[in-house]
């Protein structure tokens, strides 16, 4: 089933337009259902008895590991997410790595069982080395390629603005050659100005006046005792 769908996969020597592509991540489903049969194998009665089987599962596990890592890569490299995807082959290549040292392991029919394993195995390191530097690559070129599409962005920006704005700044600007050259806002933009501040005098709510009322008092004690004095006045004038 896994072969089948490899087959067409886009870039594979096998690929037909009139199929239905195979995705990686449809491989990688694949793969995640393996890998969960093969862990439920160490539970099966008797098995933790048997240490051949035992390392077999162990070195079948890390094997579809790289597989279904692989095709994660190619999931995030299709994407153009070059940096995730060169991170996975390098874990990729790690699996692989523990897979081949347990392979190498087995003696005898045991290794005559898995050798078409390994020589897939095989094949994907091999793979996986094309593919690290075709991520390498792409990303070195897709960088290029957004610097060119900022630059270009930039230059239209800067260009929309008239030249009165950007004497500083030279860019190639063809509307400066043509009938209508944008040199000035016309009519020109509202600025801000400075306008005359208003100030309120606050301070004299926070004040605090000296007390007067003894003042006031003797101030009434004066007038009453300057009445006393004018009405004896008027009353001795009148004797």
């Amino acid at each position: 089933m896994i072969d089948t769908l490899k087959q067409n996969l886009p870039g594979s020597a096998t690929f037909d337009e009139n199929k239905k592509v195979t995705k990686p991540q449809d491989l990688v489903r694949f793969y995640e259902i393996i890998i969960q049969n093969l862990s439920e194998i160490p539970n099966l009665p008797g098995v933790e008895e048997d240490a051949s089987l035992g390392h077999e599962v162990e070195v079948e596990t890390l094997a579809y590991k790289a597989f279904r890592c692989f095709y994660v890569a190619q999931t995030y490299a299709v994407g153009k997410k070059w940096p995730e995807a060169l991170a996975l082959y390098e874990k990729v290549e790690k699996y692989i790595q523990a897979a081949l040292s347990g392979y190498k392991e087995m003696k005898g029919d045991q290794a005559k069982r898995f050798k078409d394993d390994l020589a897939r195995l095989q094949s994907l390191e091999q793979q996986v080395n094309s593919a690290k530097y075709e991520c390498q690559a792409s990303s070195i070129l897709n960088m290029g390629d957004l610097t060119d599409q900022m630059s270009a962005v930039s230059v239209r920006d800067i260009a929309k603005k008239p030249l009165i704005e950007r004497l500083d700044e030279y860019v190639d600007d063809p509307g400066l050659r043509s009938k209508k050259p944008n040199l000035v806002s016309f009519p020109p933009d509202f600025q801000p100005v400075p306008c005359k501040p208003l100030y309120f005098d606050l301070a004299l709510n926070h004040v605090e006046f000296p007390d007067l009322e003894h003042k006031l008092e003797q101030q009434k004690q004066q007038k009453k005792g300057i009445t006393g004095m004018v009405s004896g006045w008027f009353s001795w004038g009148k004797k």
